[in-house]
């Protein structure tokens, strides 16, 4: 495993979010990452930092009250800013990802930040999802990109939150977000969205539009 992340150009990026310095390794653009995985039959785009992740970073850091003490699951993973983030925030956390490549640098992140000791990662697949840990905060940035994993990711926050827990994701309007939020809503959940602007980080004075996802069951 270890020999095919050599094969990716990965490189070191540091962001200041709400006051915390967060050191990452991550790949340099999509067209490096492609070039370099396009062997592969699962193309590990968790490797890039996504403007999603960024924001629910940032949302964590408002939210730094609600972290303290508490167990917090990152699905998919990817560099895993948010989870570093969280657990800089006083949380214990857990980073789940399917690819074992990202895993593995997600794991190089937290020993970057020296926190390695405070965070699991665990490989896990949101449509067969085994974990029997339950969670008081489960969160995510941009993961409802296919509409053929909702189903899968609606029944994995059913089994991975607390009764008295919340879900916290970050999405950047992909197109069948609004089919999972009917979803949630027909299942039982409360749901509430914010909107946030934040930088591209491909583009430079160009801005996305994410949006909050808040849900917890009544």
């Amino acid at each position: 495993m270890s020999s095919d992340l050599d094969t990716i150009p990965l490189r070191p990026l540091d962001l200041t979010v709400g006051g915390l310095t967060v050191s990452l390794l991550g790949a340099r653009d999509h067209d490096a990452l492609l070039a370099a995985t396009s062997n592969r039959g699962h193309l590990p785009f968790g490797l890039v930092l996504w403007e999603s992740a960024v924001v629910l970073a940032e949302i964590l850091v408002e939210r730094r009250e609600t972290l303290a003490d508490h167990s917090v699951l990152e699905l998919g993973a990817g560099l895993g800013l948010p989870g570093l983030i969280a657990v800089r925030l006083g949380a214990s956390v857990v980073q789940s990802d399917v690819d074992p490549l990202t895993l593995q640098v997600a794991a190089r992140n937290a020993a970057l930040n020296g926190v390695s000791a405070r965070i699991a990662h665990r490989q896990g697949d949101w449509r067969a999802w085994t974990d029997p840990q339950r969670f008081d905060v489960v969160i995510g940035a941009d993961i409802l990109y296919d509409r053929d994993d909702h189903a899968y990711i609606a029944k994995t926050l059913v089994a991975a939150v607390k009764p008295d827990g919340r879900v916290l994701l970050a999405d950047p309007g992909r197109p069948t977000t609004p089919e999972f939020l009917r979803r949630l809503a027909a299942e039982g959940w409360s749901v509430r969205t914010t909107g946030h602007e934040t930088a591209d980080i491909s583009r430079p004075n160009w801005t996305v539009d994410v949006m909050l996802i808040e849900a917890w069951r009544p």
